[in-house]
């Protein structure tokens, strides 16, 4: 399995200059020992009057530097509108069109079903089985 070692867009400015930089390890007086760690540099485009700053991500290597740059927060849910009871007039009207006018107990069964549905989806706040 290989690293993905495609970088993400800067999540601040979408553009800028990004560079990957390998911290070499001590110089020995022979050389630089192994690489210590690798970073994903980002310098954001620049904006009249603001200064300009870098933006880094490191790791180990540069595979897990890149993993670190291309991390995001997961963005939120969507909150969608707050699921409330029906009304007893709006589930009057759903029973009358179903045919369940009568007898008494049959609507009442009938009411106590959907509201018994509308719990199971987390809907709350009308009694078990009532009208309203």
């Amino acid at each position: 399995m290989t690293a993905d070692t495609t970088l993400a867009p800067c999540p601040w400015c979408g553009g800028g200059e990004t560079q990957i930089h390998v911290n070499k390890g001590t110089w020995t007086g022979m050389g630089y020992g192994e690489p210590v760690s690798a970073e994903v540099r980002h310098w954001c485009t620049q904006e009249a009057g603001q200064p300009s700053r870098m933006i880094s991500r490191a790791g180990r290597d540069e595979a897990s530097a890149i993993t670190a740059w291309n991390r995001r927060a997961q963005a939120p849910a969507p909150q969608g509108p707050a699921l409330v009871p029906l009304t007893g007039k709006v589930v009057g009207a759903i029973a009358d069109a179903a045919g369940f006018c009568s007898p008494v107990e049959e609507r009442a069964a009938f009411m106590s079903g959907l509201r018994h549905g509308e719990a199971a989806h987390g809907i709350t706040g009308a009694p078990n089985g009532s009208p309203e």
